[in-house]
């Protein structure tokens, strides 16, 4: 009567007080209306942990609006650490006792999870759509490396090659096509060393003997190339042991200084080579 006002003036205070009277008794509807009391703070001051306390004693006697009020506070973490499962649980038993909010709860959970479940089956198609591109993404720029690395290697035995056509056969210290062989697997880096410190350097020396600045281009070609012979080395030995990361470092500095070997070849031809014979046709003509 206090706490509805009926017949008498709404009185929170003393609605608390009798209230609590009776739940001490062991009523479960006093204890549920109690712990309903502590939680809104009517009568008394608000405190989640005692509501907890009553709305759990009502609950364990099987009344279905504290099992329903019970299962709400472990669903929002009120007077006790939040847990869905116990919440789930309470208002199932709420549930099957008719208690409509209850009913209307696990509904609504139902949907919500349902939704959830979507979202997060949607969410993994998108990641796994991401990877695929990452993959393919990947996959085509490990290609278009290789396809590089290809063309350098092949560009680089090309001007090699030129080169050596561009030395008199007399004055060659192997063959032009000996080149080529340094592309054969592991065999190649026994042409590789022939070529690179020796044929090439000892060649193109022999072709412009008398000319001291093109003599002393060529020598410096020795040190790079034996550098490089040296590393291609290391690699083929690291490929056996398997340590990539040391052979993908050494493959780096090993094509650098193949870079720089083919720029100084390349120079080398285009500076005394090719302009050497134009100068010698000039010669000629004139004579």
């Amino acid at each position: 009567m206090y706490l509805k006002g009926q017949a008498v003036k709404q009185n929170y205070q003393k609605a608390f007080i009798w209230i609590q009277k009776v739940a001490k008794q062991g009523f479960p509807q006093a204890q549920a209306l109690l712990g309903t009391l502590y939680s809104g703070g009517l009568g008394v001051k608000q405190n989640y942990k005692k509501a907890f306390v009553w709305t759990q004693k009502a609950a364990e006697q099987g009344f279905p609006l504290a099992q329903y009020n019970l299962g709400i506070m472990y669903h929002n973490g009120h007077g006790v650490k939040q847990d869905m499962q116990k919440a789930s649980i309470w208002t199932e038993k709420a549930a099957k006792q008719g208690d409509a909010n209850a009913q209307k709860y696990l509904s609504d959970m139902s949907s919500q999870s349902q939704v959830t479940s979507q979202n997060d089956q949607q969410a993994v198609k998108v990641a796994e759509s991401f990877s695929e591109i990452q993959k393919l993404l990947q996959a085509l720029f490990y290609l278009a490396c290789v396809v590089a690395l290809i063309v350098v290697i092949i560009l680089f035995h090309v001007s090699l090659y030129k080169t050596m056509k561009k030395v008199p056969k007399d004055k060659r210290l192997f063959p032009a096509w000996f080149v080529w062989m340094m592309l054969i697997p592991v065999a190649g880096l026994v042409f590789a060393c022939m070529m690179l410190p020796w044929g090439v350097p000892k060649s193109i020396g022999r072709a412009v003997i008398g000319n001291a600045k093109a003599g002393k281009s060529a020598r410096s070609l020795f040190g790079l190339g034996l550098t490089c012979v040296i590393l291609l080395t290391i690699i083929n030995i690291i490929s056996i042991l398997e340590i990539p990361l040391l052979g993908t470092l050494l493959g780096i500095a090993t094509l650098i200084m193949l870079i720089i070997y083919w720029v100084k070849v390349v120079k080398f031809r285009k500076v005394y080579l090719i302009k050497g014979e134009e100068s010698d046709r000039d010669i000629g003509s004139r004579c």
